[in-house]
């Protein structure tokens, strides 16, 4: 079954992630470039109609793109440091 994006907020802590995060960090400028409706369309096929909740395809495409992009970052880096 595919998840949803909004869980209580409340039902264990009473802080969110969101606090934890930098206002300028990378994943804040890309979150609004990417379409929840659009990926979840095109991702229904992928999930089953019964069966445990999952998680939200919007939430692993971020999750896919934030881990690629900080790869990327620290072989960016890592290349600067070498050729110095």
């Amino acid at each position: 079954m595919i998840g949803e994006s909004m869980p209580p907020l409340g039902l264990f802590y009473s802080l969110s992630l969101g606090t934890f995060v930098p206002t300028d960090h990378l994943l804040r400028r890309i979150r609004p470039l990417v379409g929840d409706k659009a990926v979840r369309r095109t991702c229904r096929a992928l999930y089953s109609k019964t069966g445990r909740t999952a998680i939200p395809p919007e939430q692993l495409f971020l999750a896919m793109v934030g881990g690629y992009l900080l790869g990327e970052l620290y072989v960016f880096r890592t290349r600067l440091e070498n050729a110095k």
